[in-house]
């Protein structure tokens, strides 16, 4: 898993390795460091990376313009991150050509961590488009207050832990259903702007959706995996000061304290073979659970369901 610390060092040894060759400055680094380390140069119109590889473009306190680029499989730890003046409006890479329209992009950790931090949002947005994301790593957005909007892919693996962090200012995802795999922990959390009415996942993270505005919610467990082992973990849409309305299909592992600090009252289950499993309570001021009304007995006798108002509807 890659830290801070080690990003950090990949970076500062890419750094050095350009200084020794091309005697170009930190501040002035180019794509000829990319080049230099993966023999891919500058293209017309674009950058022709296979991958981006950490630390390509690293800037401290200078503006740069990084439009397009064209499709490649990995953007690696820390590639962007850090860019503290950024002139771009979007970051774009192409679509991919009809042979490689079958793969898809890995976004490494780190990889746009930072950029534009402290910002306005006068001073400059960023929208990322990237087609075919299959995972994203761990802080790769974390704290990219210039953040805008980011193009999700409509099925993916992984977007793991803090992944888009306070990103303050993140209002768009370019769908309103989310479909992922596994969403880790805090991975939206402190994205004040964010709001998407459904989640399709196997897995949502402890604080996953802490503090968005997300005002109603369908969460679904079966779009992966129906062996009966999906979760959502403690506070993962806690503070969520806008949801008035929640529904679950499919099976999940409920964890505790899930709506505190939401004005939330009830919330409807889907129909499942058995109760959903709740390991304490669901938190906040919830005092009313609606499920199909063949399984109302069934809840009402399950293990800490007891604590709700049980009601059935057709």
């Amino acid at each position: 898993m890659a830290t801070l610390e080690s990003v950090k060092t990949k970076i500062n040894g890419l750094i050095s390795d350009a200084n020794s060759t091309t005697g170009k400055s930190d501040t002035t680094l180019t794509s000829a460091v990319t080049s230099l380390k993966a023999g891919y140069g500058q293209g017309s119109g674009g950058f022709t990376w296979k991958d981006i590889l950490s630390g390509s473009y690293i800037r401290d306190n200078t503006s740069q313009s990084i439009l397009k680029v064209s499709f490649c499989n990995n953007i690696h730890d820390g590639a962007f991150a850090y860019l503290q003046k950024m002139s771009v409006t979007n970051f774009t890479m192409e679509d991919p050509s009809p042979e490689d329209r079958n793969k898809n992009v890995n976004i490494g950790a780190y990889a746009f961590a930072n950029c534009g931090k402290g910002l306005s949002i006068n001073e400059g947005l960023l929208r990322v488009t990237i087609p075919n994301i299959e995972n994203i790593g761990e802080r790769a957005f974390n704290e990219c207050d210039i953040l805008m909007n980011v193009n999700l892919s409509s099925y993916m693996q992984n977007i793991n832990d803090s992944a888009f962090f306070k990103c303050s200012n993140l209002n768009d995802i370019k769908t309103s259903e989310l479909n992922c795999r596994h969403i880790g922990g805090a991975a939206f959390a402190w994205c004040s702007r964010l709001n998407i009415s459904t989640v399709n996942a196997y897995y949502i993270g402890a604080r996953a959706f802490y503090g968005t505005a997300i005002n109603e919610i369908t969460l679904c467990s079966g779009y992966y995996d129906s062996s009966g082992n999906a979760s959502i973990e403690e506070y993962s849409f806690a503070d969520c000061t806008s949801l008035q309305s929640v529904t679950i299909n499919g099976w999940y592992t409920l964890r505790g304290n899930l709506f505190d600090g939401t004005p939330l009252t009830e919330i409807t289950l889907g129909s499942t073979n058995e109760p959903l499993e709740l390991s304490s309570s669901l938190g906040g001021s919830i005092s009313t659970v609606k499920v199909p009304m063949s399984m109302v007995e069934q809840y009402r006798q399950a293990t800490n369901w007891s604590q709700y108002n049980i009601e059935g509807y057709y």
